[in-house]
């Protein structure tokens, strides 16, 4: 929601929706670590997903190409 009141409205209206306005979404953003934001300023476009998986995979496979 833009606004705490938007916000308000919804949730008065007895809607069962988690609702977040723009002003906690800044905050929480500003809250990540650092690891995140700075993933997120070497690959634009890089999306956070739930868990990082490990590769299982042999390190000296050969090259694809």
């Amino acid at each position: 929601m833009r606004t705490n009141a938007e916000a308000s409205k919804v949730i008065q209206d007895g809607r069962a929706l988690n609702v977040w306005t723009l002003d906690e979404v800044a905050r929480a953003i500003d809250h990540l670590p650092e690891i995140v934001r700075q993933a997120k300023e070497t690959w634009p476009g890089a999306k956070v997903v739930e868990r990082v998986q490990r590769s299982r995979g042999v390190l000296d496979d050969p090259i694809p190409f």
